[in-house]
């Protein structure tokens, strides 16, 4: 599926949490795990213990890749463009300054010029465990990007035995089954490649917070987003989602 699992090195330890869930996904593939950075490694000592680890997660090969023109944003989607079948693993994680904590931003080129999936580890994931994964749910409308993001949630359920929950988020007065119809379909289609799909429905009027408890709710789940833009349901809320889930978001790339 994927041949390789990219992943940013800063020096900084917010960084060095994506290895683990980068790892398990690049051990769960046999992919190789491209670290890119912005500042040479010449530090012998620090590449052998980055190697190291990464190495002792995945049981992989692992690359390092050292792009000194680009800021690391720009440097992980030139990585991208030159390594075929990958994904991008990026973190957002609470850096702690005395009482207060703030969020790292995402990289913002990788949000937006990625043409592979992106994986995001938000400040509440729990990395511990690697990338524990029993199901994906996206929440769908009858846009192109949404059913373009369920054929990459069928892909992922039928690589690694994922159960996939479709789910049309509606407003609270809005009919169940006219929101439904449109998407049995698609149901279809997914159900080819994951025969236990199954297509719900969310009433809500603030479809973020809605979704994201839904998810959380469900242990071992990841949150599917059709894109990060303003498409979709869930569409522009990517930060907001990222600072209070729980689980990993996969952002289905926009021509994907």
């Amino acid at each position: 599926m994927y041949r390789n699992v990219i992943v940013p090195f800063d020096g900084e330890v917010e960084t060095r949490a994506v290895l683990t869930p980068a790892s398990d996904l690049a051990w769960r593939c046999g992919a190789k795990l491209v670290v890119v950075s912005t500042n040479a490694v010449d530090d012998q000592n620090v590449k052998m213990a980055l190697k190291t680890q990464a190495i002792a997660k995945s049981g992989g090969e692992t690359d390092f890749w050292v792009d000194l023109e680009r800021p690391l944003d720009q440097a992980l989607v030139e990585a991208a463009r030159h390594r075929p079948a990958s994904i991008i693993c990026v973190t957002s994680r609470h850096r702690q300054h005395g009482r207060k904590k703030r969020d790292t931003p995402l990289p913002a080129a990788v949000i937006t010029d990625a043409l592979v999936p992106v994986l995001v580890i938000g400040p509440e994931v729990d990395v511990t465990a690697g990338l524990p994964m029993t199901d994906v749910f996206l929440a769908i409308d009858p846009s192109p990007t949404a059913y373009r993001a369920a054929r990459l949630a069928a892909e992922w359920a039928k690589r690694f035995r994922l159960g996939v929950h479709l789910v049309a988020v509606i407003p609270p007065d809005a009919d169940e089954h006219d929101a439904t119809e449109p998407h049995r379909a698609l149901l279809s289609e997914v159900a080819k490649l994951a025969p236990e799909a199954t297509l719900g429905v969310l009433h809500t009027d603030d479809p973020a917070e809605s979704f994201v408890g839904l998810v959380d709710d469900q242990l071992n789940s990841v949150l599917l987003l059709a894109s990060a833009a303003g498409s979709g349901p869930l569409g522009g809320a990517l930060d907001e989602i990222v600072r209070s889930t729980h689980r990993p978001v996969l952002i289905a790339p926009s021509g994907a």
